[in-house]
């Protein structure tokens, strides 16, 4: 009977929807984000090739004029390097002192004619948006469409392909769980077991946006859940009684009754097989469900940390592996200042044996 406890109840309620919802919105944002750096990635890799097939045509040049083409090796080689970056490649070295450039799988990406990439960027990004649906752009290379997915894309292992995968597969199956979960509470409350006063297929205490779900229409549904306006006294014909007495009750009842209350609290405790969704197959509490999902977040998170640093050690590897090969500027320069020392000083003794051979002359 007391309403502030009633309010409390709506309170957690509206929470834990605008929880879900927030969650959603997030991974949304990060597929929209990385279609945009997808869309800026690709306009970096069509401008470096034409820069690295200007810089071989140039240096063609200079060489067929005898003149020094070091600096223009430099230049290449750091635009070079900015694409593999992007798109993991092979450089072949020509006897003319051009290169020709492939991807890691066998792409051709430059040889006289730089390869174009085309993409189509959309502005925003919903949970019902993916490439299989046409709604989203895939990635296209000299006007023919190539797989971004897999180890045998021309992309493969790059930022790019990386890109791709947040947008494709990680942002949608980080989706279907928070959908999973939504689906999991709006049905959990939607049986007439736990609400006598609602009617086969009605709402319960969740909603998809204020109206009854769809099982046909899960997708995105965790950015849709929200409180069903009847509870809601902010509503047009919404009451705090309603979660005392029911969804469905015409008017008040008893407010000394709390059967249906413990009946909601019995709801979220009762164990449930999800409906859909790859967290669990075995049947959880709405609390174990969540603390599932926390788990599967937690330990995609420790695998990636472990892919980043075994990444990371394999790139000190490789580098060290190149300046062993290479030459270390630091050590060449300190030699060239011993040597200019000890011209100098040289310098200074046949200057002075030739002061006293003409001393000598001179007597």
């Amino acid at each position: 009977d007391l309403e502030s406890r009633l309010q409390a109840v709506l309170r957690e309620a509206d929470g834990l929807a605008d929880t879900l919802q927030r969650a959603a919105d997030g991974v949304q944002q990060l597929r929209t984000d990385a279609e945009a750096d997808i869309a800026r990635q690709v306009r970096q890799l069509n401008d470096d090739l034409e820069r690295i097939a200007d810089l071989n045509a140039l240096i063609l040049r200079n060489r067929g004029s005898g003149r020094d083409v070091s600096g223009l090796l430099d230049q290449r080689q750091s635009v070079i390097d900015a694409v593999a970056r992007i798109v993991p490649l092979r450089e072949l070295e020509r006897e003319n002192g051009t290169v020709a450039l492939y991807t890691a799988t066998g792409g051709l990406l430059l040889d006289i004619k730089p390869a174009e990439f085309g993409f189509a960027q959309a502005s925003t990004i919903t949970a019902d948006m993916s490439l299989s649906a046409g709604t989203l752009s895939g990635l296209t290379l000299n006007g023919e469409p190539v797989s971004a997915e897999g180890v045998l894309s021309p992309i493969a292992g790059g930022t790019l392909s990386a890109l791709f995968e947040i947008r494709d597969a990680r942002g949608p199956a980080a989706q279907a769980r928070l959908d999973a979960v939504a689906r999991d509470l709006i049905e959990r409350f939607a049986d007439p077991a736990v609400d006598p006063t609602l009617a086969p297929g009605e709402a319960g205490l969740f909603t998809d946006a204020g109206l009854t779900f769809d099982p046909l229409d899960e997708t995105g549904l965790a950015g849709r859940i929200a409180v069903n306006p009847l509870a809601d006294p902010a509503q047009p014909g919404g009451g705090l009684w309603r979660l005392r007495d029911g969804l469905g009750a015409a008017m008040p009842g008893d407010p000394g009754n709390g059967a249906q209350l413990t009946a909601l609290a019995d709801a979220l405790r009762a164990p449930r097989q999800p409906a859909s969704g790859d967290i669990t197959s075995i049947a959880r509490s709405a609390n174990a469900l969540a603390g599932d999902l926390t788990s599967l977040i937690g330990a995609d998170l420790r695998a990636a940390e472990i892919a980043a640093g075994f990444a990371s050690a394999r790139l000190d590897g490789l580098r060290n592996q190149e300046f062993a090969r290479g030459v270390d500027t630091d050590q060449e320069l300190q030699r060239l200042l011993l040597i200019e020392r000890n011209y100098a000083a040289n310098a200074q003794v046949i200057r002075t044996a030739d002061e006293l051979i003409q001393q000598l002359l001179g007597i």
